[in-house]
């Protein structure tokens, strides 16, 4: 195996189960918001900091046991920690998270849909035509987070369902990018 974690010029990738794990999660949290808007506005922070939290130990986990495979690793670490770092500040401050939830949860499927098309520019150059459809997910991704941080003042139900809608495209991303990287998967030792 080469210093790049290549092998074989494919990436090294055996815990790939890992991101669809916690694009299932994601999904799980946006259907949840769909069908319990009344009380999702009230519940979203400290439900953003459990789902949030989650998923980055889940996303850190994936960087851990794939250390050196490709770029898509960089991205992943870097949103495990600023998936960490939210989750953590929301458990801290859920009064504060409360009032101003609409400003962290459309920076975070901003920042979400930004490593969402970075990741796809590392998939297109190692799994071809993967590229544009990943690209095409971050793109949504990215502009759930624009609608939201730019018109706060529609109300809470909009809020809400934009956090859903954002929430499932971000599964289904970490979803479809887990399976793509399946095929990555090299064999063990000896076979």
């Amino acid at each position: 195996m080469s210093a790049s974690g290549l092998k074989n010029g494919k990436p090294d990738i055996r815990h790939w189960w890992l991101l669809p794990v916690s694009g299932v999660v994601l999904i799980a949290m946006g259907s949840w918001i769909f069908t319990e808007q009344l009380s999702a506005y009230l519940s979203i922070s400290l439900l953003f900091a459990v789902g949030i939290t989650g998923t980055g130990f889940i996303e850190l986990m994936f960087v851990i046991s794939t250390r050196r495979a490709s770029g898509v690793v960089r991205w992943a670490l870097l949103g495990a920690f600023v998936d960490l770092f939210i989750g953590i500040y929301l458990w801290f401050y859920p009064l504060i998270s409360l009032i101003i939830v609409p400003v962290i949860l459309g920076s975070w499927l901003m920042l979400r849909g930004v490593l969402a098309i970075a990741s796809a520019g590392t998939c297109v150059t190692t799994a071809g035509k993967t590229g544009p459809r990943l690209s095409i997910c971050g793109l949504l991704v990215l502009v759930t987070g624009i609608v939201l941080l730019t018109n706060m003042i529609w109300g809470n139900e909009d809020i809400i369902l934009h956090t859903g809608v954002g929430f499932v495209i971000a599964g289904l991303f970490r979803v479809y990018l887990g399976f793509r990287l399946r095929n990555f998967k090299t064999p063990a030792h000896g076979q």
